[in-house]
């Protein structure tokens, strides 16, 4: 599974959800190149763009799972960076590895192919100017790889201890 891993890891580079990270504000002056950033200053990592940059990533504006393949301690900043990164970011990741993984395994995913999806991480986002980036709305079918397991799975579907009857 370890091109699960690739992919989730991708996926978050890719589309960065919260394309800046929540503010801090500088303890004391810092150094930045030529500029002074006073001491009480407001900062924002901007992490689409670090998650965008080419001196880390090849190719960064392609959407290759493959390079965490090649290169498992490439740094993703989707989360944020240091002692203030998200704490949840391990339990995040499992989620979405375990939501992949059997969305993967237990369907073919095909696009509606009446509608042209646009992939682009900042042009097919619904609001570009919001400060949660998430993708336009659009339509695909999801087609079971094994019809006899999932009829079985949704004949046995309980929601609160009832058995509910699901149309198949």
């Amino acid at each position: 599974m370890p091109y699960i891993t690739a992919f989730t890891r991708e996926v978050l580079r890719y589309f960065t959800v919260l394309r800046l990270a929540l503010p801090r504000a500088t303890q004391r002056d810092v150094k930045y190149e030529d500029i002074i950033i006073p001491e009480g200053s407001t900062v924002f990592l901007n992490a689409w763009a670090c998650n965008m940059d080419p001196d880390v990533y090849n190719r960064p504006e392609n959407f290759e799972p493959e390079r965490f393949i090649a290169n498992p301690d490439l740094p993703i900043f989707t989360y944020g960076v240091g002692t203030r990164m998200c704490a949840g970011y391990v339990l995040g990741n499992r989620e979405l590895y375990i939501v992949f993984l059997r969305l993967i395994s237990s369907f073919r995913i095909l696009p509606d192919t009446k509608e042209k999806l646009e992939y682009d991480p900042v042009r097919g986002v619904f609001d570009p100017t919001s400060l949660v980036s998430y993708p336009k709305r659009f339509a695909c079918y999801f087609v079971a790889r094994d019809d006899a397991k999932l009829g079985a799975w949704l004949a046995d579907t309980f929601i609160d201890d009832k058995k509910v009857n699901v149309l198949y």
